[in-house]
């Protein structure tokens, strides 16, 4: 056996109806909407040690297509932000020093790579957009750390103030971040 991929729709969110067939056979870890677009991400480990991931495309959230086949990228989550899809996840082509990486795009078509400038060994755990500005929070080996940038491009430590969030969000001129701690 393997991980077998699960895509449910519904237009009620009571009766929900399972997509078949789904055109791959990574483990799907997130799904967003945006500009007329669904995305979903994921990634499978292979049995030489590395991890592959695919970003899957949908107009309708019934029919999916495989989009982009990433070697030795591992995608963990989607998010439509500022009319630009992100995805975020981890390069561990080198299995002892994974670093993060971040795709974008506006379309979900075209996708630009980007490896951000964190500690090695760590992954974003969650990303959010308000007010001008991008808020991601950090795991790594160390520390939790939080980033800001305007661009997506252009990275500023702030510190260690929040943790590793599991999930954030903007809204009512606020960012709100969730995260668990250990007593």
């Amino acid at each position: 056996g393997g991980v077998t991929p699960v895509i449910l729709t519904s237009t009620d969110g009571r009766a929900w109806s399972q997509v078949k067939p789904v055109p791959t056979v990574t483990s799907l870890s997130s799904v967003t909407y945006g500009n007329g677009t669904f995305v979903a991400v994921g990634s499978r480990f292979s049995f030489q040690g590395t991890t592959f991931g695919e970003i899957l495309i949908s107009p309708d959230g019934k029919v999916w297509a495989v989009k982009e086949r990433l070697g030795g990228q591992a995608p963990t989550r989607a998010a439509y932000l500022n009319n630009r899809f992100i995805v975020t996840g981890v390069d561990n082509l080198n299995y002892f020093k994974s670093q993060p990486i971040l795709l974008t795009s506006s379309d979900a078509l075209q996708w630009d790579l980007a490896y951000l400038p964190f500690v090695v060994d760590s992954s974003v755990s969650a990303i959010g957009y308000g007010n001008n500005t991008y808020v991601a929070t950090v795991r790594t080996p160390f520390y939790p750390a939080l980033y800001t940038s305007p661009d997506l491009k252009s990275w500023q430590y702030q510190g260690a103030k929040i943790g590793a969030a599991n999930d954030m969000a903007y809204g009512n001129n606020r960012f709100v971040a969730v995260a668990s701690t250990s007593a």
